[in-house]
């Protein structure tokens, strides 16, 4: 049987590119990390508007255009949730 060298149950380390970008918070891409909570904070600044058509009592609901972060964090929920129908 041949001897281990390694340690099966040591710690492991991180390498040199992970370290750093762990110390820079940011993504390969250098976009800011962010936590889930992070990011359901900006999906909060999400705002449903009431539109009022000109001329008339009509009104209807619209969700205010998503800023690229929460399109980011919308598509990756989806992708994770499964539709219904």
């Amino acid at each position: 049987m041949p001897a281990c060298k390694a340690d099966p149950v040591a710690n492991a380390t991180r390498s040199r590119d992970a370290t750093r970008n762990a110390g820079r918070r940011r993504t390969p891409d250098h976009e800011p990390c962010h936590t889930i909570d992070s990011l359901l904070d900006e999906l909060e600044n999400r705002t449903l508007n009431t539109i009022r058509v000109n001329g008339t009592d009509a009104t209807f609901p619209q969700l205010s255009t998503p800023t690229e972060l929460q399109a980011r964090a919308l598509a990756l929920i989806n992708e994770r949730v499964p539709q219904l129908g």
